[in-house]
């Protein structure tokens, strides 16, 4: 049993150590998409399925070492968890502190991990609103009319429509250069 709890100490502590990695490259990933580097964004997803490779693979191991300890303790493995297994060991303090800490690392790095992760998306979220909003202006912009003889007769239009009207929206000759465009439209077809 002692081999056992070694091999699921080593197999835990290998598990936070990637966690760990995860953070770091979490962090990374904020600063990158600060940066809007999508190169760095790319090579940051490619550690990260490399570093959940390694996971998956000690995740197994876990497994295996979970699933003997249970035949030795005669637990159904199905119901074997890090918790249970440190309830079981109330005869072994050692052995039920060493896991208790790994425990909690464990469970301290995947808290720092889904922060990380929260603030990833949240920017991530900006970042595509701020593409959104870009798009929005570009597909509406306008460019400014040219000026004409016709022009200052429009604008002059426009501004005694203004006054009549009591438009307070509409108090500056910037404000009105869409309205103008549109009529410049209508005064010259194409």
């Amino acid at each position: 049993m002692a081999s056992l709890m070694d091999n699921l100490v080593e197999v835990l502590e290998e598990e936070n150590t990637q966690y760990e990695r995860l953070v770091e490259l979490s962090k990374d990933k904020k600063q990158a998409i600060i940066r809007a580097d999508i190169r760095a964004l790319e090579q940051i997803s490619q550690q990260e399925q490399d570093v959940s490779s390694i996971l998956l693979n000690l995740d197994n191991r876990r497994d295996a070492v979970l699933r003997d300890m249970a035949d030795v303790l005669g637990k159904d493995f199905k119901e074997m968890t890090i918790t249970r297994l440190i309830g079981y060991l109330e005869q072994q303090p050692k052995e039920q502190e060493r896991l208790s800490q790994i425990r909690a690392k464990i469970l301290a790095t995947g808290n720092e991990m889904h922060e990380c992760n929260k603030r990833n998306e949240a920017l991530l979220q900006q970042a595509l609103e701020m593409v959104e909003f870009d798009l929005t202006l570009f597909k509406g912009r306008r460019r400014k009319p040219p000026i004409t003889t016709r022009m200052p007769a429009i604008r002059a239009i426009f501004w005694e429509t203004a006054v009549l009207t009591q438009n307070s929206r509409i108090d500056r000759e910037e404000e009105l250069w869409p309205i103008q465009w549109e009529v410049y439209l209508l005064a010259n077809p194409a």
